[in-house]
């Protein structure tokens, strides 16, 4: 049943406010918070994400796991690291990337934001 109600939701979009998504960021264990858009669609094919990394908040990180990732700066400037590259990104940057390299941030200014497509 879940599964013919998720197929009708497609049928529809689902429409996030800069104000519910501001409310509504969790805090990770790596010192940066997310918010995760269209949590309602559980089968999808790419995740988008709203992360916001506060400088002197985020703990030094190198993650790898299965897919890609597309990122793209908002507000502020940020070092990512992917594999034995660092990319200096500010407003207007973006990254795509195989994800399965190790990878992570670090904010350069007080407050970076940006959105990560997960694939």
């Amino acid at each position: 049943m879940s599964s013919i109600l998720e197929q009708e939701s497609w049928l529809t979009a689902v429409m996030t406010s800069q104000q519910k998504a501001e409310e509504n960021f969790t805090p990770t264990d790596k010192g940066y918070e997310i918010y995760p858009y269209a949590s309602e669609i559980h089968e999808k094919k790419m995740q988008p994400f709203l992360f916001v990394a506060k400088k002197g908040q985020v703990k030094p990180h190198r993650v790898s796991h299965e897919g890609e990732e597309f990122i793209f700066v908002l507000r502020g400037e940020m070092k990512m690291q992917v594999g034995d590259v660092e990319y200096h990104l500010k407003p207007g940057d973006s990254l795509y990337f195989n994800s399965l390299r190790k990878h992570g941030i670090m904010p350069v200014s007080d407050e970076v934001v940006y959105l990560d497509i997960f694939v």
